[in-house]
């Protein structure tokens, strides 16, 4: 009886002993396993990575051997811009570097100059723009808008920044197809977001810069006074320098720039002087900027370099800045403009702003948005591994070209 039980007792010790060992092997296979997963995942996650960025690679390579404007994003050549890799998902990349529409933040002392010109090339097969081809054709008015700020009041639940705001922040759907899915229904719209009528454009300010509003009666310049002593409310601040560049065959480029009201005074309300500078409201405060294009209406253009001279029909076929752009005769160059406002409020010498929001439009002789090329570009790539799934967008600023903004405007 002793040797029996002391059998039974031999057999529970040795499956005991056994199903510990099974025990340990299993946990070290399911931990071995578990192991190898996550090195394949990590080796995916590497392989997809630098997928990705060979496609950056690639959209920056086309990019820089073609120039500031070029487009490369239409999808009928999706195939001559995907990669393909034997052990790595297919990357597929576009280069963004024009729009219908810019819309950007002027900030203190910036200068933005946006080239006439551009690569032409709808595919990386095709040969890039000659100098004499990339001319951008049919500009027939250049639009150029200010704003105090890019939203309405508060008390508006119909605006459309709530309904961005979510998106932007959480993640949670495409800010652009919400823009486009609410912008149908809402009947009350910032002016800033009536004049872009673009999603894609107001979506990319917002996530760039997000919501700006200047104060009402934010001061740009400090009050100015009368010899009698009382405070001057007629001669304003000067917050925006511009000029047009354009060219003929065998003669100097010929540069458009602002006629100051005097010289005392760049920025006057008088009605017999005013200024073609973009200028503040009286005694130096935010008012209602005019269009750049509507300028021509208030005074003849304004001052034609070499030589400084008035714009005038005998000596260039016009006499406003409208003609200056239309004249067939030349080809347009380019268009700078400069901040000449402090981002500081001289009232108080405290309150800043983040800048100045501004629309640029180029239009045609039918009211249409003729693309314009911007100061930044943008590359995206994207694979559509089952693996590894993933969209990469990279914004690069242009290199900012020197413009004519060497003369004196005034003391």
């Amino acid at each position: 009886m002793r040797n029996k039980k002391n059998a039974g007792v031999s057999l529970i010790i040795a499956m005991s002993a056994s199903l510990f060992v099974l025990t340990v092997t299993t946990f070290a296979l399911i931990s071995l396993g578990r192991s190898f997963n996550e090195a394949a995942k990590v080796e995916r996650f590497t392989r997809g990575f630098y997928s990705l960025e060979s496609g950056l690679e690639a959209g920056l390579y086309h990019h820089n051997a073609r120039g500031q404007g070029v487009n490369l994003n239409n999808p009928a050549q999706a195939t001559n811009q995907t990669i393909n890799f034997t052990n790595a998902p297919d990357t597929t990349w576009t280069v963004t570097g024009r729009a219908p529409v810019l819309v950007g933040l002027l900030k203190e002392n910036q200068s933005v100059y946006v080239p006439l010109t551009i690569d032409h090339s709808e595919s990386i097969e095709n040969v890039p723009s000659s100098p004499d081809n990339a001319w951008i054709n049919g500009i027939h008015r250049i639009d150029f808008q200010i704003y105090q700020k890019t939203k309405n009041d508060p008390e508006h639940a119909d605006d459309i920044l709530p309904y961005l705001r979510r998106s932007i922040d959480e993640s949670y759907k495409n800010p652009i197809a919400v823009c486009e899915n609410k912008i149908s229904e809402l009947e009350n719209k910032s002016n800033f977001f009536k004049d872009i009528d673009n999603c894609e454009a107001y979506v990319d300010f917002l996530e760039r810069f997000g919501e700006v509003a200047i104060p009402n009666g934010f001061q740009f310049d400090a009050d100015k006074n009368l010899p009698d002593g009382s405070i001057d409310l007629v001669n304003t601040t000067a917050l925006i320098d511009w000029n047009i560049a354009r060219k003929k065959d065998g003669e100097p480029t010929q540069t458009l720039i602002p006629k100051p009201a005097t010289l005392s005074y760049p920025c006057v309300r008088n009605a017999g002087e005013k200024s073609t500078f973009i200028c503040s409201a009286a005694n130096g405060t935010w008012g209602t900027p005019q269009k750049l294009s509507d300028l021509s209406i208030i005074v003849p253009g304004g001052l034609v370099s070499p030589g400084a001279k008035d714009l005038n029909i005998a000596d260039h076929g016009s006499n406003d800045i409208n003609g200056f752009v239309q004249d067939t005769a030349y080809k347009l160059e380019g268009i700078g403009f400069r901040a000449l406002f402090s981002t500081t409020d001289a009232g108080d010498g405290e309150t800043k702003i983040a800048g100045i929001p501004y629309v640029l439009k180029l239009k045609n002789s039918t009211g249409g948005n003729v693309d314009i090329p911007l100061p930044y570009f943008r590359i995206t790539a994207q694979t559509n591994s089952r693996e590894f799934g993933q969209v990469l967008n990279l914004i690069i600023p242009e290199r900012q070209k020197n413009t004519a903004f060497d003369y004196v405007i005034f003391d």
